[in-house]
């Protein structure tokens, strides 16, 4: 797991540097957005992502080129056994890297937390709902976003994007090292396995879904700028949830 920092990228060295490792492409679509501060946030990424999968991979990092499944999530284009996935704030960039397994990542501020909680049915299911009201105080909203991330992990885990009901994904999570996901939808009969990672860094909150079969252990690395030499974190901040699927 990388972590990269938009507000970086208001050096302009750093920024020019960012921006030659992005495709015409990518370079095109930064030129659309309205305020620097999104194209900041647009380049750190694409920047972070190609920078993490060069360090496994010997590809230059302005060679990678993506392709998207019918769901629009991106994946490599050269058949060289690594998955990844991406999420990004104004404040922070999160990229992980897998190695022949699927993941999915998830950032969110932590100011987002009532705003999260607010949506309550059109983004929880009943079961959810029932957890969180179990709480009080900030705790409700603390609850939801962390429920929040972990369903957006997920989702963008098994790469069928909105087309799975958020509100058919319950996670029953009570803060302990066990986790059951209950799946509502169509999609119930994915029968993989999974593990979780939940944990709070640099004022957000950042869930990770990989399948239990994925080899390794996670490594969490900071590079500052986007395509400088990372710098290793301590793993130990996060904490891992195991679960099976299953369907109603």
């Amino acid at each position: 797991m990388w972590f990269a920092y938009p507000d970086d990228l208001q050096d302009e060295g750093a920024f020019a540097s960012s921006s030659s490792l992005l495709s015409m492409d990518e370079l095109s679509r930064s030129q659309g957005f309205r305020f620097d501060r999104d194209r900041r946030e647009f380049i750190a990424a694409r920047a972070l992502v190609r920078s993490a999968l060069s360090y496994y991979h010997p590809i230059a990092p302005d060679a990678w080129a993506f392709q998207f499944n019918a769901f629009g999530k991106p994946n490599v284009h050269r058949a060289c056994g690594l998955n990844f996935n991406l999420s990004h704030t104004f404040k922070l960039v999160a990229c992980c890297v897998a190695v022949d397994g699927e993941v999915g990542i998830d950032v969110e501020r932590q100011e987002r937390a009532q705003e999260i909680l607010e949506l309550g049915e059109e983004i929880f299911s009943a079961a959810e709902q029932g957890q969180i009201e179990a709480l009080t105080g900030d705790e409700k909203g603390n609850h939801a976003l962390s429920l929040w991330t972990l369903k957006e992990a997920y989702i963008k885990a098994r790469g069928v994007g909105f087309s799975l009901p958020v509100n058919q994904v319950t996670f029953f999570h009570e803060g302990t090292s066990d986790i059951r996901l209950q799946l509502e939808s169509p999609f119930c009969g994915d029968d993989r396995q999974w593990k979780f990672g939940l944990f709070d860094f640099a004022g957000h909150r950042v869930a990770i879904a990989v399948e239990k079969s994925t080899p390794g252990q996670l490594q969490l690395m900071e590079a500052r700028p986007p395509f400088a030499p990372p710098s290793p974190l301590a793993a130990d901040r996060v904490r891992w949830m195991r679960a099976s699927t299953g369907s109603t």
